[in-house]
């Protein structure tokens, strides 16, 4: 809701700037109303507009991360919540007042309000003799100087003398034959549910002017403009101050009346400023295809509301209606990002909607590894499945406290990146600071990483040190694995299968290139212990072979036998999107446990 309310207000104040400094001044009448109109309108709906093919106008790099492979005894089968990754919703732990009730309150108020207005106009009508006239009906007004209009009804006071009332008379009838009372009760509408928005005012402030120009060059045609001129300045009307009702005089509007009407026509080639709004508008509709935040707040604020137990059951409920018959459920890239899990949380810990929803997540991943036949050894995803759903979001943040959890997030990075865990992301302390100057050099020496994360919890700050722009402007020539028409295939996998199973066979085979050839003894040569994770990027060219190899590790050795291995995968069949042939780029995680 909030990101929609942004979008609107900027929107609706580029449209007025443009109308303020090119268009107000022009004579235009017609072709201004038809402007602030549409704009008002557009403003409201864009935000809502999503074009597809606008998002891949804007490069993107498309990036398949394979299966992480496991070489040596692995020490546990327990999939943990802190190796899920999950997209940077904004959201906050605690939620004790929904800001909403004050918009709807504001709404109620406004309407209240306009039914006051409306009312008092009823009556007026009501209690004062009518007679026709043209194409309005003539209310009088007993001992009064009101002079306005209220669609079909002209108000004229009794005590304005008759020379003034027939221009006058002219003056309003114009605005009943425009029927201008619709324009400002429109705005009258958006009042109401934008009442907080003060550039409504200022719309129906632009409209309600231009009514008057209207008004006044039809109006003048009937009597001699020195005559007009004189009935404006010698007049000065107590009028209604109602917002959608044509007043006669208004004096602070008085002065721009007389300019407008002694201005000679605008010339026919100024109407080419109309054209600005075209790129304008394109503009706004390429934000709102390419936005994600509408998705990610809508997604919070139907969910604020909820208990832990109703969000992570509505969650699961989700997770069920996703589910696929592969065993790989966690790498189904369709159903991981329906469910808002694609994109990466750079934060140390997740809000309690990411938490639940990876919660749900891994539940559907156990579940289906427990009911597929083909998985001999079922007791400790039991056990893993038990221990998920007996955890709860307090037990997670106190398991977050402890030093093995932030050393398994710092030794957990993304490609690219290296992390860090801070007390007070504001009040780094100077042992926090040496380790980061460290890490700082390491990025500055090593052509594979570029950027720092730092984070304390639900805060963090990144920061990007260089890019390898020949890498980039490769990258961004490739098909994403997912969507590819045709996937590259392996040698030994059956070119017939629906690509979601050419996937899992380029995967199974990737993995098994890998633990067959990894020299597992690296470990014990240069000393490490424990588990150490290793990330390969590699592209599948055009020709089907492997390139632009790029690998990370805590070890030179380590990286030198990844690219080995990497360099081991065969020629395979390349991928081909729309018939041609492109390049496929890939992620590859290893985890090399080694024992003492």
């Amino acid at each position: 809701m909030l990101h929609y309310i942004l979008q609107t207000i900027i929107f609706q104040l580029l449209f007025l700037m443009v109308y303020d400094v090119f268009l107000k001044n022009e004579t235009f009448f017609n072709w201004n109303r038809f402007y602030l109109l549409t704009s008002a309108l557009l403003s409201v709906i864009l935000p809502f507009v999503k074009i597809d093919g606008f998002k891949t106008i804007i490069p993107q790099k498309y990036i398949f991360s394979l299966p992480e492979v496991i070489i040596g005894n692995n020490t546990s089968n327990v999939i943990t919540l802190n190796e899920v990754f999950l997209n940077t919703q904004k959201a906050t732990l605690y939620f004790s007042f929904n800001w909403s009730y004050i918009l709807y309150l504001g709404s109620c108020i406004a309407i209240i309000l306009f039914l006051i207005k409306l009312y008092k106009i009823a009556i007026i009508a009501y209690k004062n003799p009518k007679v026709k006239f043209e194409k309005a009906l003539l209310i009088e007004l007993s001992n009064s100087k009101h002079a306005f209009s209220f669609f079909n009804y002209i108000f004229i006071g009794k005590d304005i003398n008759t020379e003034d009332k027939q221009t006058i008379l002219a003056h309003e009838l114009e605005h009943v034959k425009e029927k201008h009372s619709i324009d400002l009760l429109f705005f009258e509408i958006l009042k109401i549910v934008f009442w907080f928005n003060p550039l409504i005012y200022l719309y129906q402030n632009r409209i309600a002017d231009l009514h008057e120009f209207v008004a006044d060059a039809k109006a003048v045609k009937s009597s001699s403009k020195t005559n007009y001129y004189q009935n404006l300045l010698s007049q000065v009307f107590d009028t209604q101050k109602v917002s959608f009702i044509n007043s006669f005089f208004k004096q602070s509007l008085i002065k721009k009346r007389i300019i407008m009407l002694s201005k000679s026509k605008s010339k026919q080639i100024h109407l080419a400023k109309y054209l600005l709004v075209f790129p304008m508008v394109i503009g706004m509709l390429f934000y709102t295809s390419c936005s994600n935040e509408d998705k990610l707040s809508n997604s919070v604020e139907e969910t604020s509301n909820l208990s832990e137990e109703e969000l992570l059951k509505k969650y699961i409920e989700e997770i069920n209606e996703l589910k696929t018959n592969n065993i790989l459920f966690s790498l189904d890239d369709k159903a991981f990002e329906k469910f808002n899990l694609s994109i990466v949380n750079d934060n140390y810990i997740q809000t309690l909607d990411q938490y639940l929803r990876s919660k749900a997540f891994l539940s559907g991943v156990f579940t289906d590894l427990i009911n597929k036949e083909s998985v001999s050894d079922k007791s400790s995803f039991k056990l893993a499945l038990n221990d998920l759903e007996s955890s709860t979001y307090q037990d997670y943040l106190e398991r977050k406290k402890t030093q093995e959890s932030i050393d398994n997030w710092e030794n957990s990075p993304r490609d690219y990146q290296l992390r860090k865990h801070v007390k007070d992301l504001d009040n780094i302390t100077e042992e926090e600071n040496k380790l980061i100057r460290s890490q700082i050099k390491q990025i500055e020496n090593d052509d594979y990483l570029h950027t720092l994360i730092i984070s304390d919890g639900l805060r963090h700050k990144k920061s990007e040190f260089k890019v390898n722009n020949n890498d980039e402007e490769y990258i961004g020539e490739n098909m994403s694995f997912v969507t590819i028409d045709q996937v590259p295939v392996f040698n030994g996998c059956d070119t017939s299968m629906s690509n979601n199973d050419q996937r899992k066979c380029f995967s199974d085979k990737i993995n098994a290139i890998v633990r067959e050839n990894f020299d597992a003894s690296l470990g014990k040569k240069l000393n490490l212990v424990g588990k150490v994770r290793i990330y390969a990027r590699f592209t599948i060219n055009k020709e089907g072979n492997i390139a632009n190899i790029k690998t990370r590790a805590p070890h030179a050795e380590l990286e030198k036998e990844a690219r080995r291995v990497v360099q081991l995968i065969p020629q395979v069949i390349p991928g081909k999107h729309e018939g041609e042939l492109v390049n496929v780029t890939f992620d590859l995680p290893i985890t090399f446990n080694i024992e003492e």
